[in-house]
């Protein structure tokens, strides 16, 4: 999934699959991609779909995929902005110093 976004890798999966043709059972086809979809996400959000209600169409688990994508985008962005805000803070009080003696 590395340098694809979610809906595309999604999206390969299928076009992989209906060329592969593994099995005419829908229910069946349907399982083995929200499989591989999860199964090929970041560790920290295959974790959180396999653990959250049950997932019966693709679509679903890319919605979440992207929900979590996008929390975690926001989380960094405030993680970030604090970071650089203490910084501040610290060399504000340091007197311009980068370290705390």
């Amino acid at each position: 999934m590395t340098g694809e976004n979610m809906r595309s890798f999604a999206h390969r999966l299928q076009l992989l699959l209906d060329r592969a043709c593994v099995t005419e059972d829908k229910m069946t086809n349907t399982t083995l991609l929200l499989r591989r979809f999860i199964s090929g996400l970041p560790k920290n959000y295959s974790r959180q779909l396999m653990t959250g209600a049950e997932l019966t169409l693709l679509d679903e688990a890319v919605d979440r995929a992207q929900l979590l994508a996008s929390v975690d985008g926001q989380l960094d962005t405030q993680t970030m902005a604090t970071t650089h805000e203490m910084s501040a803070i610290q060399l504000i009080t340091n007197g311009g110093n980068e370290t705390e003696d």
